[in-house]
């Protein structure tokens, strides 16, 4: 009679998968570990002040170390019938058809507590809180809350509360609060049949983003809760400002975040650049469009609830979480180009200005400053917003300080992504593309070096007012790999 009702009720909720072992029919040893292994009974379970089968009192419970398959592991009890015994040498034999993967709804929601709510350090009042409180929210999951196990029931006779404890309130608490985070939570098994998937496309309204979308089911079913790490080789996280970001899925298995790549194209402007003197002429850039190839990688761990069903009545039933990490990379490849609208000086001398008063404008004040440093024909490092704005708003500027401010205009527009590499530009205020701008940048870096001040800023100046480029950028394409 010890287990009967427990074990009739997982066997109409639960679908269980059969773990393999090495040969059919073995008897598997679990040890309790002792206090020389982890800690004594004492320094990790505390006592709970509950209702059992109408009975109120006092019981000692929390989480129990154990070794399976040579490892230790932390369970909880899974049988509120049977004691767990005594944490010495003693032993419970498990036949391997009763080893399983738990796979019903309330299950998934244990999976999550124990993932997200760590014992931490063992034999400390926190742990014992924390682990006691886990134990007491996977008996609500699997038995309910009445009338087999309630824990501090509204109708409790009052001569019974005085029992009650400030630890019994913080475990009171923790459960309650683990098991409202719990509700609708889902993560990837851990047995390695989970799935994670990204994808990456280019922002229509922002080429210099990259939208990232990453994806985690479980079979059919999406993931909701689950912890996820994405990292990339090239630009920053919006978010973070980093090249790395926790997240967790939402209720469609999604987490879905943005790459900004405009420190990296900005970057890229200053390939054409000069760099210590003015002659002989700057190098040619590359004659075909500069591409960047970014790679986003990300992590999840997943975890399943282990049933662990003994032989005979001497032990209880006990449940342990199994983890598997899991990883998926996608890349893709942009080429510098768009179909944007380069600005004119008289825009980047607004935008600057607004940025130094800390007003908004349509470039913000952040994305000024991850262009910079930007270096400009005659050599001349921008590396502040304060020097871009000296540069722009110079009044009564030479023919030679007037080309630096149009190509200083013009490296702008690169940076925020209005032109890029392979687009053709208008150099001759005809309005008509003549030449890729890598060749244009390269132009006016010669004439600029050579002394032609004027033709230089004319160059630039006819670009940054040329409207509408023709564009030749390589549609943005995304590879994608999954594995776990």
């Amino acid at each position: 009679m010890k287990r009967t009702l427990a074990r009739l009720m997982f066997s109409l909720i639960l679908l269980a998968m059969t773990l393999g072992f090495a040969s059919a029919n073995a008897v598997v040893n679990v040890t309790f570990l002792g206090v020389d292994d982890m800690l004594s009974k004492a320094a990790i379970r505390a006592d709970l002040y509950k209702d059992h089968a109408g009975i109120y009192y006092n019981a000692i419970v929390g989480m129990i170390p154990i070794t399976f398959n040579g490892e230790e592991q932390q369970a909880y009890c899974f049988d509120i019938n049977a004691d767990a015994g005594s944490f010495t040498a003693d032993q419970m034999l498990l036949n391997e058809t009763t080893i399983t993967i738990l796979t019903e709804p309330d299950v998934a929601r244990i999976a999550y507590i124990v993932d997200q709510y760590p014992l931490g350090t063992l034999g400390t009042p926190e742990a014992k809180v924390r682990g006691t409180a886990i134990q007491d929210a996977v008996w609500r999951l699997l038995y309910g809350a009445s009338p087999l196990y309630t824990v501090y029931p509204t109708t409790s006779p009052v001569p019974l509360e005085s029992a009650r404890t400030g630890a019994d309130l913080a475990i009171e608490t923790s459960t309650t609060e683990m098991l409202l985070a719990s509700v609708g939570k889902r993560l990837l098994e851990g047995d390695g049949t989970g799935s994670l998937n990204l994808n990456l496309t280019q922002d229509p309204n922002n080429p210099e983003h990259i939208l990232v979308v990453l994806t985690a089911t479980q079979g059919t079913s999406p993931t909701c809760g689950q912890p996820v790490s994405l990292f990339t080789d090239e630009g920053v996280f919006e978010v973070t400002h980093s090249d790395f970001i926790d997240g967790v899925t939402n209720a469609q298995g999604k987490f879905e975040t943005t790459l900004d790549i405009s420190n990296v194209t900005a970057a890229t402007a200053l390939r054409a650049t000069c760099h210590n003197k003015p002659k002989p002429p700057c190098p040619q850039p590359d004659p075909e469009p500069q591409t960047l190839s970014v790679t986003v990688g990300a992590q999840a761990r997943g975890r399943s609830v282990i049933l662990l069903l003994s032989q005979g009545n001497a032990y209880q039933d006990m449940i342990y979480t199994q983890t598997r990490d899991y990883s998926a990379f996608a890349t893709c490849t942009v080429t510098p180009g768009t179909i944007e609208t380069p600005r004119t000086i008289g825009f980047w001398k607004h935008q600057v200005k607004c940025a130094l008063q800390n007003k908004s404008a349509q470039v913000s004040k952040q994305t000024l400053r991850s262009f910079l440093p930007l270096t400009i024909l005659g050599c001349v490092r921008v590396d502040s917003l304060q020097k871009m704005y000296d540069i722009l708003w110079l009044k009564n500027a030479t023919m030679r300080q007037r080309a630096q401010q149009q190509y200083l205009a013009t490296l702008l527009n690169i940076a925020w992504g209005q032109i890029g590499w392979g687009d053709y530009v208008d150099t001759n205020y005809d309005k008509k593309p003549d030449m890729p701008l890598w060749q244009a940048i390269w132009t006016a870096n010669l004439a600029f070096n050579w002394g032609h001040y004027e033709m230089a800023k004319n160059i630039c100046d006819s670009i940054n007012n040329s409207g509408e480029p023709s564009a030749s950028a390589t549609p943005l394409m995304a590879t994608q790999t999954s594995k776990h």
